[in-house]
């Protein structure tokens, strides 16, 4: 029996369902009731989920196994497209698995002319049917969804589209159409092979149909429907960068928390105390279910230690810090046998849901080590399993919380200046002005004052250096120097001068600091003593003695030669001391 001990880096509260649109709406099919909801009211741009309407629309205002044949307004078609040409007969029903399943804007127009004569006749049938079925917050331009040259567009709202969806799939043959996984097509011209653009209809079993959506001003726009144990749901994004992640995690929410509750069966039925048709037979066509929040479900999902260890180890998963090695984390001391609850048993599995932070790989390292001695299974994030779970918001979640505040203004602080940007782009997608979003530098001044935010001058910011009594004042001069000395020691020669005489007393002293071991490098301290003797006499030959002159040479020429001989160029620090009239005192 094997429990499983997960580290992850970042804890979402249970029950937590965060989602990145700027609108949404999660209803079900049979009763309205409304699961998940966000700005649902809200106009937008809806870009081809507007096929939706085209498609009901076109199902009930034609014969849709009539052959028509594609004439040249089809010519006036761009963005995504089936590829039909003018002069190609194909019936209604194919252009529409087209239209639905691979959003052909040239089957939308062709349509529309076919329906109403024109694009305005077929503005007017939808927006009429949009009035009849309680649409109170859409209007519609055209067939297709594209935004119209003079600016217009077609806009409505999460829960129009909601209603729009409830409606149309009460239709059988929208229905099939909009569930189809793959279409074969044959017009007068070619064969179509079609494959469903919503991946969802391909990846999860429970969903029954979908219409996909973008262009840039609406970005992405989706609307899914699905069905699971007698629960029927609709569910529309608008402006979602991470819409089917999103319709995924609602649904199965969804379907985790809620139960269908049979509350009238099909064939015949009686009503209590009923009176008007107390002497008929009454029949439902198929049973009637109400969707009810299974208050069970989320029941022992979170426990005590105590109420672990009651538990069978392999229905036990924890949820423990420690990704970086840190010794008080509650990893470190599991994996030392120190943890006060939690001891490790063999074939125990531990999970690392991290990758080590540059310069803890030991310390995480050490972890692990500890943990194999316990006899546990460990599993890390690299080539083998890609296992990362990151600390950090991604950038669906940045802009789900910059919606859920909805600031005035925003000034991202944390990060290096690419990220500050991304940052304050994604806030100028969720609606923020442009003027009212700042990118600071360190030391940048934000004044506040009467309900305005603008920048205002800027203030000495940075590292500040503590120096035994003083504090700010050292430059960088002396920390360099006091870099080079920690890296590469120091060299001093103490030359003794009769500058009077121009003489050079002695052979110069050389003495180093954390260079050389002078006892080991006699030979080399000789080579040093011979070339500074040497450009000393050189330079003491001149009318004028400069000793800085001397200083400078001595530098200049001992810095490549100490580099070729040790591969390290330490502080040089030459010491004239002026003996004047050295032979006279003698």
């Amino acid at each position: 029996m094997k429990k499983i001990l997960l580290f992850i880096m970042l804890l979402v509260p249970f029950k937590v369902v965060a989602f990145s649109a700027s609108s949404m709406v999660a209803v079900d099919l049979d009763n309205d009731y409304v699961y998940f909801d966000a700005n649902k009211d809200d106009r937008r741009l809806i870009a081809s989920i507007t096929k939706i309407m085209t498609a009901i629309v076109v199902i009930e205002n034609t014969d849709i196994n009539r052959e028509i044949t594609v004439e040249e307004e089809v010519l006036k078609a761009y963005g995504s497209a089936i590829y039909i040409n003018v002069g190609e007969k194909i019936t209604i029903k194919d252009l529409l698995y087209g239209l639905i399943m691979r959003s052909g804007n040239d089957a939308a127009v062709v349509l529309a002319k076919n329906v109403a004569g024109s694009m305005e006749g077929f503005a007017h049938l939808m927006n009429e049917l949009a009035s009849n079925i309680g649409m109170k917050n859409s209007n519609f331009v055209n067939a297709h969804g594209l935004e119209e040259n003079d600016g217009s567009a077609n806009y409505s709202t999460a829960y129009d589209m909601a209603i729009l969806t409830k409606y149309a799939m009460n239709n059988k043959t929208f229905r099939e159409i909009f569930g189809t996984k793959k279409y074969v097509a044959k017009s007068s011209d070619k064969t179509y092979s079609w494959t469903n653009k919503n991946k969802l209809l391909h990846s999860e079993d429970y969903i029954t149909g979908g219409k996909t959506g973008f262009t840039e001003k609406a970005r992405r726009t989706l609307v899914t429907t699905a069905s699971r144990n007698n629960i029927n749901v609709v569910v529309v994004t608008l402006n979602d960068g991470n819409d089917f992640l999103d319709h995924k995690n609602m649904y199965e929410e969804i379907f985790r928390n809620y139960e269908a509750i049979k509350v009238l069966g099909k064939d015949n039925i009686k009503i209590k105390d009923e009176k008007v048709y107390k002497n008929d037979i009454l029949y439902l066509d198929e049973d009637v279910y109400v969707s009810v929040r299974n208050k069970n479900k989320d029941k022992n999902i979170i426990i005590s230690a105590e109420e672990a260890n009651k538990l069978e180890p392999s229905k036990v998963c924890l949820l423990c810090t420690g990704s970086q090695g840190e010794p008080l984390a509650a990893l470190s001391r599991i994996a030392s046998g120190t943890h006060k609850q939690i001891k490790l048993i063999p074939n125990d599995i531990v999970i690392f849901s991290s990758s080590p932070i540059p310069g803890n790989s030991s310390s995480v390292s050490a972890t692990i080590n500890k943990l194999y001695l316990k006899g546990v299974s460990v599993y890390t994030n690299g080539d083998t399993f890609d296992i990362h779970s990151s600390g950090h918001a991604n950038q669906e979640e940045l802009k789900l919380m910059i919606r859920l505040f909805k600031p005035t203004y925003f000034a991202p602080y944390h990060g290096e200046y690419r990220m500050l940007k991304t940052h304050a782009d994604l806030a100028i997608e969720c609606d923020i002005p442009k003027q009212n979003t700042f990118i600071l530098n360190n030391g940048d001044v934000l004044n506040m004052s009467k309900g305005e935010i603008k920048k205002h001058g800027h203030i000495q910011a940075g590292d500040t250096y503590v120096d035994g009594s003083r504090i700010g004042d050292v430059s960088n001069i002396v920390i360099k120097d006091r870099m080079l000395m920690s890296n590469n020691g120091i060299l001093a020669i103490i030359i003794n001068i009769d500058s009077k005489n121009k003489t050079l007393l002695n052979t110069p002293l050389v003495t180093t600091r954390g260079y050389i071991l002078v006892n080991e490098s006699t030979e080399l301290i000789k080579e040093i003593e011979m070339i500074c003797k040497k450009i000393i006499n050189q330079k003491l030959k001149n009318k004028n003695v400069n000793f800085n002159d001397i200083k400078t040479d001595l530098i200049n020429n001992l810095m490549p030669f100490l580099s070729e001989q040790t591969g390290r160029i330490p502080i040089i620090l030459p010491i004239i001391m002026d003996i004047k009239d050295y032979q006279k005192a003698n």
